[in-house]
């Protein structure tokens, strides 16, 4: 299809307060995102440290679990992980 609009590349980082993410130092590529209600699966590509302080987190910053983690020949980590977004619930 042609257009004489070409197409604009856009990068968005986000960060919200609370999120694994605001952890880290080093940034990460999610390469592969899969919802299922309120459990996310991420597969994630960062340097070492961002995995070593991703395995420190708990809970609290919606890391459900670590499934897999490879170590990638260019001295990457690729990690496989479940997030969950279930709003815990507190009585009145």
């Amino acid at each position: 299809m042609y257009s004489r609009y070409p197409l604009k590349l856009v990068t968005v980082d986000l960060l919200h307060e609370g999120c694994w993410t605001s952890f880290l130092d080093n940034k990460v590529q999610v390469i592969a995102h899969h919802s299922n209600g309120h459990v996310v699966r991420d597969l994630v590509v960062g340097k070492p440290d961002s995995f070593k302080v991703i395995k420190r987190l708990d809970r609290s910053t919606r890391i459900n679990s670590i499934l897999n983690v490879s170590y990638l020949n260019d001295g990457r980590v690729l990690v496989d992980m479940t997030l969950d977004y279930r709003i815990p619930f507190s009585p009145c």
